[in-house]
């Protein structure tokens, strides 16, 4: 195997497992850089998945069958076999081939791009050759090569049958009619010339034009194809008016089959099958469907739903949703439909027929959308659930939905929002059912959360998570049940922090730009490493808005945006600064919660804290983007000549702003805030201040120098540079992860870069050899070494270095992240080990 890899570059590859019902499946995370191998020297099981794409330069036709599949696709693809033939092939475990193409953009992984042939590509891998495989059959078979050709480019005319699609006239009735986005078709067809694949583009547009707008009339679509030819295509297509000719005998003869084959009478489906010259009825369904409405998904139409009723035979009603796919086998669409008293015997041609009539009948089309949460819609901002959106004017419009998947979920839209009488029986409590600074903070964050959407987008505002540490028998979880998620009517559970996978907490953090991700029962003490660094990677990512990638089991790639901030509860809080800096921590006792527990009690048996969440929602939409705006100067004002942190001071502004939002619901009902609650506002903020300062910065105050700022900044510019094989090697990893060699002269270049980039003025930071004698002088940076690295041409150099203790850094409140991110970008590089010896 080693040798062959070798000879083919067939890099990177990765683990997968060999037996049983994961064969064939990752073992690791395939999609991260640090679990692929580029070397043959590293290859020791028996085998592995190879990456297609880009990265490894090749994709693969991977066909599920016998030799005669292969001439049925070379025939519909209009290409000779002898031109497949000339590449590399390998015999699959289960005696199937694949065939290999060098990497050509332009195509995605697609499965059964013609019967039982798959394309793998980018985003997509194969099993590697020679990699020893358990088959259907239980037996190991290695998966060996057939030639030694070299592997050549894909054909074109295969290229654009698997890009644009199997459409010749023979086979153009076998195309599905789901949906037919009519500009979107013709945009895709825009600038097309000889060799783009102009006729198969144009078969296939005029056959879903047709069969979607029920045209029938053969000059009617010439006329069209008239309107492509000459308005749309660079260059006309000589024999349009043919394809336009066949196009209507083919919608002819599809209209004709699809009045015969499947009819509807009284709640059962039947097929009709001519006999003996006559034409009987065969029943293939105890049921019919009928559709309600399709939800259409504006970041991917893959997850779109079909809403439906299934109607028995014996007049039952059954409500289902479905995916497009769901119609594309009959053992998935049974096991979306899930009821005993659904029974169909038909066969998959029937199916798609059903299908077909079922998409051509929807009554109602509706936007949908994956994350619950804040969305700008029609100019205003709004919350968009399950239930629909609510508008700044309280009105829940019906036109756009959350589609419903798993994830964080909230009923708030089922309540009206708190009234002047019940605002004031509740109001000397919000401050008063534990001390000040922990009440005040759950009240602002609160009162944030629900404008965290709006600061992200209009401000660059990101919002902290929140993170609740103390004994047992304190409160916290207590609260967090009680207070937080009954002000948030949240509809979802929490998680242990001892169960927390990554995928899982992705899938979590992924379905709501506002409400938060629970976890509960941190305990890092009796945690393992690797649990504490998940949920602290967790908090950094989610923090940041990152996107995570999964593989799925096409083996295709699934991107989830990171937005949901999280509530992190526990024993211990973290100490990771990074996390540090982008939580709001607080700290609860016996001693401050126990004397409180009236107060507590009493508010949470008010059963009006649901009301208030919701009118704290209300006014996230309805306060103007200028309103906003005013309320962050003003506390800005008051925090400006603090000192610290700008990460801590964002912490102290967005719970003000919470308290300020809880203000505006006084105002709103006629209540003067400070009377009814017995709460200054400069005392909460003081309050809050103090707390931030005792809990973030362990009560120390520490006002950052220039040469803190100037490495910030460089960290800034590290973190934003975009890694090619020509960049220089600016950051030379140093004995540990922790400690790293700055190449100065190359790091400033960089950094003055990404200073005029993003409108800095240029003495923003230091002069190079000031910031170099000053830095020496830092407690977090051990002087001046000679480091030796390979270059960016594979040759092997040594350079000055100045070496930055990364972990003391954080220690003394200097943001490195930048500096973390792009070590770990190029942690691909080769780099030559250091030793003390160079030291001078």
């Amino acid at each position: 195997m080693k040798d062959f890899l070798t000879k083919y570059n067939l890099f990177p590859v990765f683990e997968i497992y060999t037996r049983g019902d994961k064969a064939k499946k990752p073992k690791v995370k395939w999609s991260e850089k640090e679990n692929l191998i580029y070397d043959a020297e590293n290859l020791t099981k028996e085998g592995y998945g190879l990456v297609c794409g880009e990265k490894s330069g090749i994709m693969v036709l991977d066909i599920d069958g016998d030799l005669e599949m292969l001439n049925r696709l070379c025939q519909a693809a209009e290409v000779e076999k002898e031109e497949i033939e000339k590449t590399l092939w390998i015999k699959t475990a289960n005696g199937g081939y694949h065939i290999y193409f060098k990497y050509q953009p332009g195509l995605t992984n697609k499965a059964k791009i013609f019967e039982d042939c798959d394309i793998r590509t980018e985003g997509g891998y194969v099993v590697a050759p020679l990699s020893t495989i358990q088959n259907k059959k239980g037996k190991l078979v290695k998966y060996e090569p057939l030639n030694n050709n070299p592997i050549q480019s894909i054909p074109q005319k295969l290229y654009n049958f698997i890009r644009y699609g199997e459409i010749s006239l023979e086979n153009i009735e076998k195309i599905e009619i789901k949906e037919f986005d009519y500009d979107k078709a013709i945009e895709t067809m825009r600038g097309m010339r000889e060799g783009d694949g102009r006729n198969n583009a144009l078969n296939k547009f005029l056959y879903c034009w047709a069969m979607h707008e029920h045209i029938e009339d053969l000059e009617t679509i010439k006329e069209k194809a008239k309107y492509i030819n000459n308005e749309i295509f660079a260059e006309p297509e000589p024999g349009a008016l043919r394809t336009a000719e066949s196009v209507y005998k083919a919608v002819l003869r599809k209209r004709k089959e699809n009045n015969q084959i499947i009819v509807e009478e009284e709640n059962v489906y039947y097929k009709e099958i001519k006999q003996n010259g006559k034409i009987i009825k065969v029943p293939i369904s105890n049921f019919i469907i009928n559709p309600i409405r399709l939800i259409e998904c504006e970041e991917d139409h893959n997850l779109d739903v079909l809403e439906a009723e299934l109607k028995t035979q014996n007049g039952e009603i059954i409500k289902r949703t479905y995916p497009p796919n769901a119609f594309d086998k009959i053992d998935k669409f049974n096991a979306t439909t899930n009821s005993l008293a659904i029974r169909f015997t038909g066969t998959q041609k029937d199916l798609q027929f059903i299908k077909t009539d079922i998409y051509n009948r929807i009554p109602e089309k509706i936007r949908g959308v994956l994350a619950n949460g804040l969305y700008k819609i029609e100019g205003q901002w709004a919350f968009v659930d399950r239930n629909g959106a609510l508008m700044p004017n309280n009105f829940i419009k019906k036109d756009i939905v959350q589609i419903m998947l798993d994830g964080i979920h909230s009923n708030i839209l089922n309540l009206e929002p708190i009234n002047r009488r019940e605002l004031q029986i509740i109001a000397p409590l919000l401050f008063s059912y534990n001390s000040i600074e922990i009440s005040a903070s759950i009240m602002g964050y609160m009162g944030c959360l629900f404008l965290k959407e709006r600061l992200r987008q209009e401000f660059n505002i990101k919002l902290p998570h929140l993170l609740i540490a103390g004994e047992a028998g304190a409160g916290k979880s207590e609260t967090v049940e009680r207070i937080i998620m009954t002000m948030l009517s949240y509809n979802s559970p929490r998680t242990d922090a001892s169960g927390v996978t990554a995928y899982a907490a992705e899938k979590m953090l992924s379905s709501s730009n506002t409400l938060p991700f629970i976890i509960d029962e941190y305990k890092p003490l009796k945690m393992t490493s690797y649990q504490v660094n998940s949920i602290s990677k967790l908090l950094r990512n989610s923090y940041d808005g990152q996107n995570a990638i999964r593989g799925q089991k096409d083996l295709t790639l699934q991107e989830l945006t990171l937005l949901a901030p999280i509530i992190l509860i526990g024993e211990l809080s973290t100490r990771e600064t990074a996390v540090i800096e982008r939580s709001l921590i607080l700290t609860f006792s016996k001693m401050e919660s126990y004397p409180r527990f009236e107060n507590f009690n009493k508010l949470i048996h008010s059963n009006l804290l649901s009301k208030l969440g919701r009118s704290l929602l209300n006014q996230a939409l309805k306060i103007s983007k200028e309103e906003l705006r005013e309320l962050l100067t003003k506390i800005d004002e008051n925090l400006i000549e603090s000192g610290i942190v700008p990460r801590i001071l964002n912490i102290i502004k967005c719970v003000m702003l919470g308290i300020y939002m809880l203000k505006r619901i006084f105002k709103e009902n006629g209540l003067d805030f400070e009377k009814e609650t017995g709460q200054n506002l400069d005392e909460i903020q003081e309050k809050l201040y103090e707390n931030v300062i005792k809990e973030n910065l362990d009560g120390l105050m520490k006002t950052k120098t220039m040469i803190d700022t100037t490495l910030e900044f460089i960290s800034q510019a590290l973190g934003k540079i975009e890694i090619d094989d020509n960049l220089p090697l600016l950051i030379i990893p140093y004995k540990t992860r922790d400690k790293v060699g700055m190449r100065l002269d190359a790091v400033y270049t960089e950094t003055y870069k990404f200073l005029k980039n993003h409108g800095y003025p240029i003495n923003s930071i230091m002069e190079k050899q000031d910031f170099k004698k000053q830095l020496e002088k830092t407690e977090y940076c051990e002087g001046e070494r000679i480091m030796v690295y390979i270059d960016e041409n594979g040759k092997k150099k040594s350079a000055r270095c100045i070496v930055i203790d990364l972990q003391k850094a954080e220690y003394n409140s200097v943001e490195v992240e930048g500096i973390r991110k792009f070590i770990e970008k190029t942690e691909g590089r080769n780099i030559v080990p250091q030793e003390e010896k160079f030291e001078f």
